[in-house]
């Protein structure tokens, strides 16, 4: 192999395997124009980037890893790439692979090269304007050399066949899914996950365009990426939206009341870090955990917290800024335990619990509740150039979770954001948080890892926002969704949700389709090529099709969601265009919470949001046999301890 450094970006080939994702299947370099080479042994696995495990044949047999080699030449504006070809049924199968390819693409200025699948592998047509005399005498063709256990079988036996595609680089760009920059052994993308704390779906000007409030950053996200207008917190509030969102696990399903002294999330639980941190990610949080600890003095490690979930490191805040006590925590200690008392605060012309309003309390000494959200983004970007500082070859890909604490209460804007907006303080607050995002992405680029990275923002649940405010100053913070933060209506848990991934996620696009934060650990998974082990994210759906433009918008990629309201027993279930709520009133903050039916009133709420987004009609005893199907499906769901087959 030629000894000198490649001088041009990496390209790949793609295939698609039926009713999956795209997988890389090669990569190559050129180099000063002359070579383009590439070689193994690679697992398999890895060569398709989406088999579950390569090291077990249908027989038992371990070790079964094939290896392979490829190479190819280029003359000056021709480009000879190799393809290789996929195994066939009755030679081998693994767990997750399909024995039979439904289509390989050879993607040329977004032009597709037919390719056929045959018993013995994948073969792919030269265009018409293509000779095999175009084709050099020197390409070499390729060889896999299967590596067996001592049982050998004649089944383990793979008979290949090799396509060769020619390309012009004097008429047309070679078109490929883009081969991450991080080092071939991981070549996953990095991802961030930014999830601010209430809110509202209606606040980022990229959701509403009546926003009073400007939101640069998070409208760039936007523009470069994907944004869902169906998605949903698995919960109206901090604690159980946080869980949903790391475990794949409808929070109903534990009592999340324990958290303020009992972990949440079990040992052993399965979540996005732990997941992650097991297919090489280098694992990361910084921001409002709210999960609970095993608390045994502030002075003690606190136990069961992100560290122990998957997490490699953590650098954050134990709950949200209002609810005392108020330290930071790294790893599992506290930097500095909370020995001195804080006075609980208000701010006049606003409710109790909005405005600079936070609890009295332990407070660590020293420590100013004003410097928090800035302190958390120093946090990350400490975490992003010490990623970019490594050296390339030891790079594992990296995992954030940037969670931040704002714009929840109290809401505390720096002095260059006040006034700016036109939403009040609550408006320059997420202003400044806006700001703290555009310090990421900053960050990112000067580390060279926006392209690298699949960035995820979204915020935990609704705001906090008034019927009274949206009249005072002319700003809906839920975007004309019904209800707030903790409600069953919309405005509770429809979230803004945006997904940046350059070349994998078609910049400037939208999707209706319904999503939940649950489906985070299934589409990290797919994504990875990694199986979820059995009772791992029993209600989480992967959404990878979606962001690759693949799922049909009339099919839906999840099953119904259920969740519980934030401040009574109410429990909701979304189905298609139907909702249900097992009782009136908003369940949440927004009064009344819970309202008696009086005679001839429905016993529940019943919208069409297709026709009704801002759940106005009730339309509960107008159909009867909806409300029937929807019970009973929640009924099932709540029974059932997995949604996901």
């Amino acid at each position: 192999m030629s000894s000198a450094k490649p001088t041009s970006q990496k390209l790949g080939v793609v295939c698609r395997k039926r009713n999956t994702e795209m997988a890389e299947v090669g990569r190559w370099m050129q180099v000063n124009g002359e070579a383009i080479y590439g070689s193994g042994p690679t697992p398999f696995s890895d060569l398709h980037g989406k088999c579950d495990d390569a090291k077990n044949d249908k027989h038992g047999n371990p070790e079964f890893v094939p290896t392979w080699d490829w190479r190819a030449t280029s003359k000056p504006g021709k480009i000879y790439v190799m393809i290789f070809p996929w195994p066939s049924a009755g030679k081998f199968e693994l767990p997750g692979l399909q024995s039979k390819v439904n289509q390989a693409y050879l993607l040329a200025g977004h032009k597709e090269l037919q390719a056929d699948p045959t018993d013995s592998g994948v073969s792919i047509s030269l265009p018409a304007e293509t000779t095999d005399k175009s084709l050099p005498s020197s390409a070499s063709k390729l060889r896999t050399r299967p590596r067996r256990s001592r049982r050998r079988s004649d089944f383990m036996k793979l008979k290949l066949i090799v396509g060769l595609a020619a390309l012009s680089l004097v008429s047309t760009q070679l078109y490929a899914v883009p081969l991450p920059s991080s080092p071939a052994e991981a070549p996953q993308p990095n991802i961030v996950i930014i999830l601010a704390d209430d809110m509202g779906y209606g606040d980022p000007a990229c959701n509403n365009p009546r926003s009073k409030i400007a939101t640069p950053n998070i409208d760039r996200l936007a523009r470069e990426g994907m944004k869902f207008t169906d998605a949903h917190a698995p919960g109206p509030l901090c604690h159980p939206s946080r869980y949903g969102l790391l475990t794949g696990r409808y929070p109903f399903r534990t009592d999340i009341t324990r958290w303020p002294t009992q972990p949440l999330i079990e040992k052993g639980q399965v979540t996005i870090a732990s997941l992650l941190r097991d297919q090489g990610y280098h694992t990361a949080m910084v921001g409002k955990w709210h999960l609970g600890f095993r608390e045994a003095g502030y002075d003690q490690p606190l136990r069961g917290g992100p560290v122990d979930c998957g997490f490699e490191s953590f650098f954050g805040f134990r709950a949200s800024t209002d609810i005392p006590p108020y330290f930071y925590i790294r790893g599992d200690r506290a930097v500095t335990p909370p020995t001195a008392k804080i006075a609980g605060n208000n701010s006049e012309g606003w409710s109790p619990i909005q405005g600079s309003f936070w609890r009295e309390g332990g407070i660590a000494p020293g420590l100013e509740l004003k410097d928090v959200l800035p302190r958390l983004t120093d946090e990350a970007c400490t975490i992003i150039n010490a990623q970019a500082g490594q050296k390339s070859d030891a790079r594992k890909p990296l995992m954030l979770y940037l969670a931040y604490t704002a714009p929840h209460t109290p809401w505390l804007p720096a002095t260059e954001f006040a006034g700016k907006s036109g939403a009040g303080m609550y408006g320059d607050f997420v202003m400044m948080v806006d700001a703290q995002i555009g310090r990421v992405l900053t960050a990112l680029e000067r580390a060279d890892m926006m392209q690298d990275t699949l960035l995820v923002f979204t915020s935990d649940n609704g705001p906090v926002w008034l019927p009274a405010d949206v009249s005072r100053f002319g700003h809906d913070a839920e975007g004309g969704l019904r209800g707030m933060k903790a409600d069953a209506w919309e405005g509770g848990h429809r979230m803004p949700f945006l997904v940046r991934w350059p070349g994998r996620v078609k910049a400037g696009t939208a999707s209706d389709q319904t999503i939940c934060f649950t489906d985070l650990l299934a589409t990290f998974a797919d994504i990875c090529g990694a199986k979820l082990p059995a009772g791992a994210g029993p209600d989480s759906f992967s959404f990878l099709p979606v962001l690759e433009g693949r799922q049909p918008q009339d099919k839906p990629v999840r099953g119904p969601i259920v969740m519980q309201a934030g401040s009574s027993p109410a429990m909701m279930i979304r189905s298609g265009d139907w909702k249900l709520i097992n009782q009136l009133g908003s369940g949440g903050f927004s009064k009344p919470s819970s309202i008696k039916p009086g005679p001839g009133d429905p016993a529940g709420q019943l919208y069409n949001l297709r026709n009704d987004l801002a759940e106005t009609n009730n339309l509960y005893l107008q159909h009867p046999e909806i409300v029937a199907r929807l019970k009973a499906e929640m009924k099932r769901i709540v029974e059932s301890p997995v949604t996901r087959e």
